[in-house]
Parts: C-alpha cells; structure tokens; sequence
C-alpha cells in the first residue's frame, strides 16, 4: 500500500508526497499554483489535482491505477467547516476517478501545518498567509477560529493587510488629500512586484495597460489613484476573484516593509493585524477548552514566516497576553517539516476526515530522515 499527502495551503505553490508504510518518502512533487477550495476556480481546481498526481507516480515508476490501493490525505485553504471536507471537496476527487479503495481524508491547512511542525495531538497554531486563523487541537477535538475568506474580511491575513491599505488610499482620495506615501508603495509594487508568482505578472500587465490607458487619454490627469477601481474590476471580471485575492495579499510584503521602516499609517495596519491574530489564538483555545501551555503553539503562514520582525512581535504579544511560559514553533524549529507531510502523516495513521490520527513516533522520524534527500519538501 502506500500513502500520499498533498499540500494546498499557499497562493504559490501546491505539494504530493508519496511514502511507502514505514514513512520513507517515495516521491514527492511541487506545482508552482496554489489552490483554494473557496476561490479556485473547480475546474481548475481538479486539474491541477490530476497533473499533480500524474506527475507524483510517474518519478517512482508507477501509473495512476496505483492510486486506487492508497490512503490520501488533503489539506486544502477553504476547508473550514464540516459541508467542506465531508461533501464538497470528496465530491471533486470524486469528478476525478482516481482513487477507488478509500475515502479521501479531506481537512483544512490548519490541520497539517500543525500537525507537521509539532508531531503532537495537543497545541494549537496560528496562521496567517491569503488567509487567516487560530486553531487549537486536544486529541479528537479539532476547533478554528477565522478563516472565512475574503469575502467575509479574513482578518490577520495577508488580504486583510492589503485591503486596509486599500481602504486608505480610497479614503484620502475622496478627501482630497495628496497621495500619501502609502499610494507610491503601492503603486511601485503593481508595477514591479518582487519575487512574482506567474498570477502576480498577469496583474502587473493589467495594471501597466491601464495606467497607460488612462495617461494616453486624461493627458491632464495627474491624480490616477482612481486607476485602482477598474484594474480591480478588470481582473474580478476576467479573471476571477482569485487573482484578485492574489494581488491585494501580496500588498501584505510592502506594507509590512513600511511598517517596520517607521511609516505609521502601514503600522497602524499591522498593529490591527497582531491584535486579530492573538484575539483568534485564544478564542480557538477557548473554544477547544485548554490553556495556551497544554502544547505547542505553531505560528506559520508567508505573512509571518517571511517576516521575521512581525514574527518576533506576534511572539512577544502572546507571551505578555497569556503571561506564561510557551513554547513557540515556526518553520525553522528544529523536527519541523513542511505542511504536506503533516497530510501525510494522517495518512499514515489511517485517519478518517472525522478522526484524524498520527502514526507512531517510528514512523514521523522515519520520515524526517527520510526528506532530507528531497528539495521539493524544504519547508519555506
């Protein structure tokens, strides 16, 4: 038999892994497209799926009929409530005809992050990436807080930070006032953003024609700050509301920037952001009935793992929150491994979508050893 675990909790990549049932990884692969069960669009969601798990047993000499005798766990941004993992994303894997013997074990990216970097049944995480939530952990009892989307606000996420950037450009432009600083930060990262995505290029094309568009045509214009209201609904109407959600969160790298460079209209923003996130921490701790010291605590997610400044504050908050002795994961921890073995780790431990259980200790450290030859699960 074997067992796959597959990876969709960041807008930039998505990840399989495949391991034998002593944990020795077999295959492993990356996508460089994240999915979302709330905003990617299911027929590419299921695209993507299938190329993923064609290009996972291809490496180890093997066809897709294998995938009818294995044990898949899924760990997928959107997954939030029991309709998600229980009905609506079995039915696309079930569009997809490939696996036959099992249920897929479907859940959320809380779940396989913190699965991932504590090995342990009691703690709780804290997320932040396009989305946002808490999330707290005690054996079978599994609780979240945030994590509703875009469409809701999701605050303490990257989309969260970006729309509040937003906001206040739109602000000073009704008011009038000059464009602030926080207008050219914004501005230089539509037009050049660092380190882009392929979805992140496509925006900045969008975003070039239409500043050229409106300087070809309102030669006197010299106030385009409106620009942004028909760039966003440009890409909203030809593109989805993904990309959308893609360009806004990416804004989350700039104003940060700002923020810790001493510009107080972005650290007035990321102040919002702490305090959403430590709030949602302790409602999901709450909620689950235990104490912030009954295990770990995970912090994880692009928002806080590619900012170590922000990190390092959240870090503090919460120990002057709960005045107490905590112990802190993140992604450079030691024995921590990225989010898809969490998946497969409940793979592993023959878990069902509505009881997830890990494997023996053996077996998480089989698998430690075992990725270290393996570049694609170098966790970010």
């Amino acid at each position: 038999m074997i067992y796959i675990g597959i990876e969709a909790v960041s807008s930039r990549r998505s990840l399989a892994a495949m391991a034998d049932e002593s944990g020795n990884i077999i295959s492993a692969i990356r996508s460089p497209f994240g999915l979302s069960l709330s905003t990617t669009p299911r027929i590419t969601l299921r695209d993507q799926l299938r190329r993923m798990m064609s290009s996972l047993v291809r490496p180890a000499g093997l066809n897709l009929s294998v995938l009818n005798r294995a044990r898949v766990c899924i760990g997928m941004a959107g997954v939030t409530f029991p309709y998600d993992k229980i009905v609506d994303l079995p039915n696309e894997f079930n569009r997809l005809r490939l696996f036959q013997d099992f249920p897929i074990i479907c859940t959320g990216d809380a779940e396989i992050v913190f699965a991932s970097h504590a090995g342990r049944s009691i703690g709780s995480a804290i997320l932040s990436t396009m989305g946002a939530a808490g999330y707290a952990c005690n054996k079978s009892i599994h609780c979240r807080s945030g994590g509703w989307g875009p469409v809701f606000g999701d605050p303490g996420s990257g989309f969260s930070i970006g729309q509040a950037a937003l906001m206040e450009l739109n602000y000073r432009h009704d008011t009038r006032s000059q464009p602030s600083e926080l207008w050219r930060c914004i501005e230089n990262w539509l037009q050049r953003p660092v380190n882009p995505t392929p979805d992140q290029i496509t925006a900045s094309i969008l975003w070039r024609r239409h500043i050229s568009n409106v300087r070809h045509t309102l030669k006197n214009e010299t106030d385009i700050r409106s620009t942004i209201f028909g760039f966003a609904h440009d890409i909203v109407r030809s593109h989805g509301f993904w990309l959308w959600r893609v360009v806004v969160s990416s804004l989350a790298i700039p104003i940060i920037e700002k923020a810790y460079n001493g510009y107080q209209p972005a650290r007035k923003i990321i102040d919002k952001t702490l305090n959403d996130l430590v709030n949602q921490h302790e409602l999901a701790i709450n909620t689950a009935n235990q104490n912030a010291t009954d295990g770990p605590i995970v912090l994880y997610g692009g928002v806080i793992t590619h900012n170590s400044q922000l990190r390092r504050e959240l870090t503090n908050r919460l120990l002057n929150h709960y005045r107490a002795d905590l112990t802190i994961i993140y992604n450079r921890s030691s024995d921590v491994m990225r989010p898809v073995c969490g998946a497969l780790l409940f793979a592993l431990g023959h878990s069902t979508t509505e009881d997830l259980r890990l494997p023996n200790n053996r077996i998480r450290q089989t698998m430690l050893n075992s990725i270290d030859g393996w570049d694609e699960l170098d966790n970010d």
